[in-house]
């Protein structure tokens, strides 16, 4: 898109600073957020659409003595491990980092014939992508002004 500037130099120069507004940093905090987002979801015993995970088995809970809801904490080391890997200045993935805690959590997502699947990482819900989305929009236009105003 072109903006025709004529007589405002100074406008146009501006503009073309600004056409390439993302920022790494700023996606690594939008990364880092997502991964709040999911670690907190998850640690209330809730999915990715905010349905209660499925409880334990009653031969479960007796062995271990585990209430419900579950939580998927045992030592956080599954939740720890998720990472934000910036790809570009627009782009960032979340990922779990490390065999074991990768494992356990593919293992928790898709479950098996002992296990339900807990569906624990992603973000699905539309409040969840516009809480996201927000947080990212914000970042921009802050960083949008402050480069406008330097």
């Amino acid at each position: 898109m072109e903006i025709e500037t004529i007589g405002i130099p100074e406008l146009k120069k501006k503009l073309k600073e600004i056409e390439q507004v993302g920022d790494k940093q700023i996606m690594e905090s939008v990364g880092l957020d997502a991964i709040k987002l999911m670690e907190s979801r998850t640690l209330s015993g809730r999915d990715v659409i905010h349905a209660a995970f499925d409880g334990y088995s009653k031969s479960y809970k007796k062995e271990s003595g585990k209430a419900d809801p579950p939580n998927l904490k045992v030592t956080g080391k599954m939740l720890g491990a998720m990472k934000a890997r910036v790809i570009d200045p627009l782009t960032v993935v979340i990922r779990v980092v490390g065999d074991k805690a990768y494992n356990l959590g593919v293992f928790h997502q898709v479950g098996n014939k002992n296990l339900p699947s807990r569906k624990w990482f992603g973000i699905e819900t539309t409040e969840d992508r516009t809480k996201i989305l927000d947080r990212l929009k914000k970042l921009l236009l802050a960083k949008i002004i402050k480069d406008w105003n330097k």
